[in-house]
């Protein structure tokens, strides 16, 4: 659970710096904290709720309302409360292409916490790398989400890793 908390706050806390460098409705570069406002921060969770991988996607998903949670009840992030946006990717790339595309264009989240499969994963990153959100997952263990771009990060190894420990 602290490793989640910790992950998170550093999602939010680079969430934060891009708003800061890129502006919220101004030049590049030219916002001030000040201008930032007290809206909630819009926070993306892309997770399997249904389907044969439920049971991963919901204790994630519920480790993250946990710790969404603990961050309000101190203060939120410089007086601003998180606000969870939550989408059930299936552990199906095809529906995690359309949560994904609401996250994104819809509810205008610029960080997402998913998916948690690979193929899940993978879908999102098409999508999140190309609009410059962030995506980290938390348990993708696919080499190729290593090179789905500037924006996607895990916070699980790659089965690169596992099968060279697995040979040793």
């Amino acid at each position: 659970m602290k490793i989640f908390f910790w992950i998170l706050a550093a999602v939010l806390v680079i969430w934060g710096g891009t708003q800061l460098f890129n502006g919220e409705g101004g030049e590049q570069g030219t916002t001030n904290v000040s201008d930032i406002g007290t809206e909630q921060i819009k926070l993306g969770v892309l997770l399997p709720l249904t389907g044969d991988a439920a049971s991963y996607g919901e204790s994630e998903s519920r480790a993250i309302q946990i710790a969404v949670e603990e961050i309000n009840s101190a203060g939120g992030i410089n007086g601003r409360q998180i606000e969870l946006v939550v989408e059930d990717g299936k552990c199906d790339p095809q529906a995690a292409g359309t949560a994904t595309q609401k996250l994104v264009n819809v509810d205008r989240v610029k960080v997402i916490v998913g998916g948690a499969c690979s193929g899940e994963t993978l879908a999102a990153a098409e999508i999140t790398n190309p609009a410059k959100v962030i995506l980290i997952s938390p348990s993708a263990s696919s080499p190729k989400v290593t090179a789905a771009g500037d924006f996607v990060f895990r916070t699980y190894p790659s089965d690169a890793l596992a099968g060279k420990i697995a040979a040793k």
